[in-house]
């Protein structure tokens, strides 16, 4: 194959690849027009706030993440517990009845929690 016919298959890629990168853009382009577009709340703001505050506040040893959602990328981890049990919500047609806080979180609403609500403010 000639020199100048590989430059031409090279610029024939280069092309294609531009192309796929510029429809790419579009579709990036169109994701970020229908989010800012999109109705906006307050509330998940709030609740992320009051997510931290409660971390934050916690008193003695962290709760620990429960074993059935850790990952288990080794055999001493599999042995040890780690994802035994988890479910899978893609594999399932419906909800998944599983656990994802600890249980000293279970219940929480962060939501509506507030460690000092005397104040709009505080949220």
């Amino acid at each position: 194959m000639s020199c100048q016919l590989k430059i031409i298959k090279l610029q024939k890629q280069e092309v294609k690849l531009n192309i796929i990168s510029v429809y790419k853009q579009v579709i990036l382009a169109q994701a970020v027009v229908y989010l800012v577009r999109a109705p906006k709340s307050i509330e998940i703001y709030n609740a992320y706030n009051e997510a931290k505050k409660y971390v934050s506040g916690w008193e003695g040893p962290q709760p620990t993440v429960p074993l059935h959602i850790r990952n288990a990328p080794t055999k001493l981890m599999k042995s040890l517990g780690y994802g035994a049990g988890y479910k899978y919500n893609p594999a399932f047609d419906g909800a998944v009845d599983q656990t994802y806080l600890p249980p000293e979180v279970q219940g929480v609403d962060f939501f509506s929690w507030s460690r000092n609500k005397s104040s709009k403010r505080d949220l």
